[in-house]
């Protein structure tokens, strides 16, 4: 059984300024999917804080629809910590337009997603097979 990616976007520019939900810009994709295929949804991104403690969400959607969340605290204040986030789905067939957002989920700071050329915020759906 192997993966083969239908879809990934790269991020090597940061977003700042996240306190409330926003969709991080340039991480979304939109994939036609065959009958009775599964497909992975994956990110990573790297978050950081003006103040410790901070809680960092990012969830994967689909339009309006939440479909996972992982929270990441961030212990020290300007310090970048990563975050890997999949789902797996078993979609119907078509068109399926899928997204990272993030938000602070705790917290007095302004988080950021930082990303740069050696370090990219990344989406990748693949097809994992029946």
């Amino acid at each position: 059984q192997y993966h083969r990616c239908i879809s990934e976007k790269k991020r090597t520019a940061s977003q700042g300024s996240i306190t409330t939900l926003v969709d991080l810009t340039g991480l979304s994709v939109t994939v036609t999917v065959i009958s009775g295929r599964r497909i992975k949804v994956s990110g990573t991104v790297l978050f950081q804080s003006t103040v410790a403690g901070d809680v960092a969400e990012l969830f994967i959607a689909e339009g309006g629809t939440l479909l996972q969340r992982h929270r990441l605290k961030l212990p020290d204040a300007n310090s970048n910590e990563g975050l890997v986030i999949f789902v797996v789905l078993t979609p119907s067939v078509g068109s399926h337009p899928y997204k990272l957002q993030a938000q602070r989920n705790a917290g007095t700071g302004t988080i950021t997603m930082s990303a740069a050329a050696d370090s990219p915020a990344i989406i990748l759906v693949e097809d994992i097979g029946t």
